[in-house]
């Protein structure tokens, strides 16, 4: 499939999940983030606004969890790869003017490179955020790359916010790794990034901090600690640490116990503050196991409506003959972009198309029948949307027709 096709894909993607179209496909950026809101390999963005949730459903739309191939390194693995130092610091003194910023940095833990603890480094960057101010007391993570005169922060995320949520992850003064229940000892960069940012979930004060830390946590592939940091999370009291926990499991294990968890609690998701972190993992979902489509469904049914669109976008793209009552059921809903993925789902299923991940949607191959079609019909044909969107079309008129085959046909698909 040639680009503009898959731009023109990804866009019709955004606008089913209730978004606005980009109109073109993505740009790379510099920066941290995650799988979302907007994540391209070796690329993390985390941007609270409109643009960066499209952005986030697109590109967990291609390049999903349980899909068949995961990075080797997630984009916070990679953004230390691109730090010469990567430190736990505070701010001594320092000034923004406008977008720059100069800043003394005291040293507090140093995870890598040859700055230890107790030194004082002058380091420069700039925020999203213009303002005219003296800075002080700012504590958290910081990529620091060296510079001709000291050193320069690399941006944790891209826009107009400010230094505390652009410039570094800002952590706790009274948390440490030390304070987490967690028996793996750290043995990589990214394991020690982890256990802080662990640390930092588990222990946090102001609900508002949770969400670059949230992503940046779920944006690190490569350490054997983020498993078992995980379970220790998601067995929290708090929902909002429990979340973070159990989408982390089911991202990095397909634990269908943590996807059964997040279903049982997919009407509260809505209701926490990293509920886009929720619905990233939910988007990306391609595991045809039947366990795990029933739990699709059930959130399909209980979550708040840009949930109910990522369970139905994920039901769509899998269409194995396990997600038919579900689509078929959607057919009724209220909700045209639910309906539209639904009709998607079941012509994809008649077609025999593959489920569709980043690797067979940018080759072309998720519109290429794998076997034979018994399903297919010069009636279904001429009402599939497996290769297409709604459009101007009669939506009531594919309707009656899907809701038609599928009254034919439930019998026969349904049979154990």
């Amino acid at each position: 499939m040639e680009m503009s096709a898959v731009a023109r894909a990804l866009d019709h993607m955004a606008q089913l999940a209730g978004l606005k179209p980009l109109g073109r496909a993505p740009r790379r950026a510099t920066g941290l983030g995650t799988s979302g809101p907007f994540a391209t390999k070796g690329v993390i963005v985390i941007q609270r606004n409109a643009k960066a949730a499209a952005l986030l459903l697109i590109a967990v739309a291609i390049g999903a969890c349980q899909s068949g191939g995961q990075m080797a390194k997630g984009p916070t693995d990679l953004l230390a790869d691109q730090a010469d130092a990567v430190v736990v610091g505070q701010v001594q003194s320092g000034q923004q003017n406008g977008h720059a910023v100069n800043v003394a940095l005291s040293v507090v833990r140093a995870l890598k490179g040859a700055l230890t603890a107790g030194t004082v480094v002058s380091v420069a960057g700039t925020a999203g955020a213009s303002v005219s101010r003296t800075l002080g007391g700012q504590y958290g993570l910081w990529f620091l790359k060296s510079a001709s005169a000291g050193w320069t922060f690399l941006p944790v995320s891209q826009g107009t916010a400010t230094l505390e949520a652009s410039g570094y992850l800002p952590l706790l003064t009274t948390a440490s790794p030390a304070s987490l229940s967690v028996t793996a000892t750290p043995s990589t960069v990214s394991d020690q990034i982890a256990l802080e940012l662990g640390a930092a979930v588990q222990g946090y004060h102001d609900p508002n901090t949770l969400f670059n830390l949230a992503w940046a946590l779920s944006g690190i592939e490569g350490s054997t600690v983020s498993p078992v940091l995980f379970q220790t999370l998601r067995s929290s009291s708090d929902p909002e640490v429990r979340f973070i926990g159990l989408t982390g499991a089911w991202n990095l294990n397909g634990d269908l116990s943590a996807l059964g968890e997040i279903s049982n609690g997919a009407a509260t998701v809505s209701k926490i503050h990293t509920s886009s972190l929720v619905r990233n993992s939910i988007c990306g979902t391609r595991d045809p196991r039947a366990s795990a489509i029933q739990y699709l469904g059930n959130i399909a049914s209980l979550g708040d409506a840009s949930l109910v669109r990522c369970a139905m976008m994920a039901l769509d793209f899998i269409h194995t003959r396990d997600t038919l009552p579900f689509l078929a059921q959607a057919l009724d809903g209220t909700d045209p972009n639910t309906r539209e993925l639904a009709m998607q789902g079941l012509s994809r299923f008649v077609d025999n198309l593959p489920i569709q991940t980043q690797y067979n949607v940018t080759n072309g191959k998720a519109l290429v029948a794998q076997g034979a079609t018994p399903y297919r019909t010069a009636d279904t044909d001429k009402y599939s949307l497996s290769r297409g969107s709604l459009g101007s079309a009669n939506e009531a008129e594919y309707l009656q027709f899907w809701k038609s085959w599928w009254t034919a046909m439930k019998d026969e698909l349904t049979r154990n």
